[in-house]
């Protein structure tokens, strides 16, 4: 990069710098040192005008979508907790009742309504956070899956490569070659051939 500042030719500020820390910041691993760098590079090449700021390419484009998503269902899931953790608490705080309370709160059958509601409250709650467990396996299940097929293709076009080019196939209706030696069962008696 600073042969290509020094000699005037346009750099690529973008690869270099600005792709690495786009994937850095959607992992979750802080990198200032890269963040700084990639900050004083852009201004002064942009100053000698041999880069040209622009909007991200797409894959920078899909990763802030990535990250925006996992943030999302993060806090859908924490919300979710919350809410189990608030119906838990009210369904411990009615059975304290009721045993302080010689099992009958307030006649009974309203404390009966409130403990079935609170059931009910908690159950939804922890099946949505059971739903969104779920969505995040899946999430993490199609992403290895993904990966693993990117391997397999790399790994196959590796192979494909180190074999050299390929002998072209005959075609399908053309006769296959007969050997030139054709081998006898019996042996021969002269050299007459049969």
């Amino acid at each position: 990069m600073l042969q290509d500042y020094e000699l005037g030719r346009p750099m690529e500020v973008d690869a270099m710098l600005a792709v690495p820390l786009a994937f850095a910041r959607a992992a979750g691993v802080e990198t200032p040192a890269l963040a700084l760098l990639g900050a004083v590079v852009a201004r002064l090449a942009a100053h000698k005008g041999l880069y040209s700021w622009r909007p991200m390419s797409k894959i920078y484009e899909k990763l802030k979508e990535a990250e925006a998503e996992r943030q999302r269902v993060v806090a859908e899931r924490k919300r979710l907790e919350a809410e189990a953790d608030a119906a838990l608490a009210a369904r411990e705080r009615e059975e304290r009742a009721q045993k302080a309370g010689g099992g009958r709160p307030g006649g009974g059958a309203p404390a009966a309504a409130d403990d079935a509601q609170a059931a009910q409250a908690f159950a939804e709650a922890r099946s949505r956070v059971e739903a969104g467990r779920r969505a995040m396996e899946r999430e993490e299940a199609e992403r290895a899956a993904l990966e693993q097929q990117k391997e397999r293709a790399y790994i196959k076009s590796q192979a494909r490569a180190s074999r050299g080019p390929r002998r072209p196939r005959r075609a399908a209706s053309a006769p296959r070659r007969r050997s030139r030696w054709r081998w006898r069962s019996r042996p021969r008696s002269g050299s007459a051939r049969w």
